[in-house]
């Protein structure tokens, strides 16, 4: 399964024992769990909820055409669409994974804090309201 994380930028330890949760569900279904989309940013939550090894590098793309590269390229088929363009709607599961995934959820350890401080999101109100 490929989970696009394009609009994730960070993880609190509620999403992260949820993506546990789920690795848990698809590794009982034979299911391997892949990542596209994934910026830096959230590299460094992935590392210190453990989801980075266990998911692990080669199934962690930065765009969804190099995760269906990837996708291909284990199951040993073209790496473009025979239509020329490259679609995601194919990719299901990206095959070839190791070793299982034991890591338990309870040792993910602390998430770390944002890299970066973030902005208030409040707005002033307009002058004529002040």
């Amino acid at each position: 399964m490929l989970l696009n994380t394009e609009a994730i930028v960070e993880l609190d330890i509620t999403a992260a024992d949820a993506l546990h949760t789920l690795c848990d569900e698809l590794d009982r279904r034979g299911v391997v769990a892949a990542l596209a989309r994934v910026k830096q940013d959230l590299l460094v939550y992935l590392d210190g909820s453990g989801l980075r090894a266990r998911i692990g590098d080669d199934r962690i793309f930065p765009t969804l055409p190099t995760a269906v590269a990837g996708f291909r390229a284990s199951r040993g088929t073209p790496t473009s669409d025979p239509r020329g363009s490259t679609t995601t709607s194919t990719v299901r599961a990206v095959s070839g994974r190791g070793a299982s995934a034991s890591a338990e959820p309870a040792g993910c350890g602390p998430i770390p804090p944002a890299a970066t401080p973030r902005r208030s999101r409040r707005r002033e109100p307009p002058a004529a309201l002040r």
